[in-house]
């Protein structure tokens, strides 16, 4: 029982580290696709607690630690630095000079190729090249998930949270060597063609780096004002556990450049497996990825191929289990029989019973049957070997002392004994004995000898084949 509370304690440890990961995602936006959590007071009241008491104990950590304060000049809610604050220098907030934009820093991202428009023809344009023109003005027309109309409020921010925190509609920022919190379709990039990098050792076992693109319609997305201002919706497959496979598609309205009193057209753009990044994977060589969350949690591909978890049990261990569940078995059986006999006896009323006996306990038949069953239940539960569980257990931990008092087991190089992880190691040790046949051929041995030129003072070597004794 201490061996199973110990790793349970530790398996809890390492979900607690995984689900409290830090993930930067967007707040000061309103998810359409989630509720409000009703969360009652007392769980209230506790989260808390262990907000409080998790600030102490980190906060006595940081005293134990002694580490020496970070010389920096100002402090932000995200310790990372944003696109504006590694282009530009840094500013105090009541200077008159504003800080640069990043239209500024980076003009050739912001700036959108516009078509030259087509010369006018004198004669009245047929019905078909107004279509033409129109459809090639669509095909050269760069779409933007961002919706100008929508006004900002400046609440919307990147900070840092944590893995359990994500829902399906989230907006996360990964930085360089992040691992993926949740299946992502990826917005933006800071590459300017919305490309980068992904290792998915995690998934696959690969180390090779791959490629991984950013959809069109949202590269234009850099802080979280836009990403506040952005409009559109996700149609997605259901969860599946195939690593190279997803189909999708965005589809947001925009208005025309040509044509701005018109209504806004309804546009699309396929998202696939080469516009995702999947939960486990980590980006490298990238400096950060904006993208929008899909799957979450169960719904992942990670989590949808990781399985059963095997059963670790030794085969003993099985053996005894099921020996034990029979004299259980048994012993019901073995009650019942003594309590039902017990009943029928004394409800007969013609046996010598009745005259020579003071009465049975219970009073009734019934009930004196019902006494019986627990009373045999403790005189035969000698069938059931508990005793035998814990003779097993001193048993492994003696083995385990023993293989770490081994001194064969002992490696001299980093002078350590060998060290059992688990008590059940011994379970599953077997005897292998290696039977090997001796063949009639004698089997020759290559030995080298040097020898010395008296006069040249070289060394030549000569090879001589001698058999070895079988």
């Amino acid at each position: 029982m201490l061996k199973d509370a110990i790793e349970d304690y530790r398996r809890t440890n390492l979900d607690n580290v995984l689900n409290n990961a830090p993930v930067h995602r967007l707040l000061g936006k309103k998810n359409v696709n989630v509720r409000e959590d009703n969360v009652s007071e007392w769980r209230k009241f506790k989260k808390a607690n262990s907000r409080f008491f998790g600030s102490i104990w980190r906060a006595m950590e940081g005293l134990w630690k002694k580490e020496e304060p970070d010389h920096q000049t100002f402090k932000t809610a995200d310790p990372r630095m944003s696109i504006e604050t590694r282009n530009t220098a840094w500013e105090p907030v009541a200077s008159p000079h504003s800080r640069q934009s990043v239209a500024s820093a980076h003009e050739d991202i912001q700036m959108t190729p516009v078509p030259s428009p087509l010369p006018r023809d004198l004669d009245m344009p047929t019905m078909s090249s107004t279509m033409e023109n129109e459809a090639m003005l669509l095909q050269n027309l760069k779409g933007d998930l961002i919706n100008p109309e929508i006004p900002i409020s400046g609440e919307a921010r990147f900070h840092r949270d944590a893995w359990k925190s994500l829902v399906v509609g989230d907006f996360v920022r990964i930085y360089n060597d992040d691992e993926l919190p949740a299946d992502v379709i990826i917005l933006a990039t800071s590459d300017p063609d919305g490309a980068c990098y992904v290792e998915t050792k995690n998934l696959d076992g690969e180390t090779n780096l791959k490629v991984r693109s950013a959809l069109r319609c949202g590269r234009t997305l850099k802080h979280a004002r836009d990403c506040e201002r952005a409009q559109f919706i996700v149609e997605s497959e259901p969860p599946q556990p195939n690593l190279y496979k997803y189909n999708g598609a965005v589809k947001w309205q925009q208005r025309l450049p040509w044509d701005p009193k018109a209504e806004p057209r309804e546009m699309s753009e396929p998202a696939g497996i080469d516009n995702m990044l999947l939960r486990g994977c980590n980006l490298r060589n990238t400096e950060w990825a904006l993208g929008v969350v899909v799957f979450t949690g169960h719904d992942t591909k990670i989590m949808m191929n990781a399985g059963i978890t095997p059963n670790k049990r030794p085969r003993i261990a099985r053996e005894l289990n099921f020996n034990v569940i029979c004299n259980f078995g048994i012993l019901l059986v073995m009650c019942l029989i003594s309590a039902l006999a017990n009943g029928v006896a004394w409800a007969r009323t013609d046996a010598s019973l009745t005259y020579f006996e003071y009465g049975s306990i219970g009073g009734t038949p019934g009930l004196t049957g019902f006494i019986t069953f627990w009373a045999a239940l403790i005189v035969f539960q000698n069938l059931i070997p508990i005793s035998l569980y814990i003779s097993l257990e001193i048993v492994r931990t003696a083995q385990a002392f023993f293989i770490y008092s081994d001194v064969g087991m002992y490696y001299d190089a980093i002078d350590q004994p060998c060290i059992p992880k688990s008590w059940n190691v011994s379970d599953d040790l077997v005897r292998l004995s290696i039977s090997s046949q001796t063949r009639r051929a004698p089997l020759r041995k290559t030995s080298w000898s040097s020898r010395r030129r008296p006069s040249t003072g070289n060394r030549t070597a000569k090879r001589t084949l001698r058999p070895k004794p079988a």
